[in-house]
């Protein structure tokens, strides 16, 4: 059963990283449309990022902190 579940994880963080490809490619093609250096693109989405990155870093401190506990 032990292995069923590794192989569950793994299924998953494949999706996860799949998912996380696309939409890397979705922002990268958005960020090089033209005119989007003139409309200020760039800095509001260095700055969203900076946000979620920050507002996301507690709860992954904190998960990770419970997952590695047992």
């Amino acid at each position: 059963m032990k292995n069923y579940h590794s192989l569950c994880r793994f299924a998953s963080a494949y999706r996860a990283d799949s998912l996380l490809r696309r939409l890397r490619l979705v922002l990268a093609y958005n960020l090089a449309r033209p005119g989007q250096l003139e409309r200020g693109t760039y800095p509001r989405t260095i700055i969203r990022l900076a946000v979620f990155g920050v507002l996301a870093s507690a709860p992954f401190i904190a998960l990770g902190d419970l997952l590695h506990a047992g």
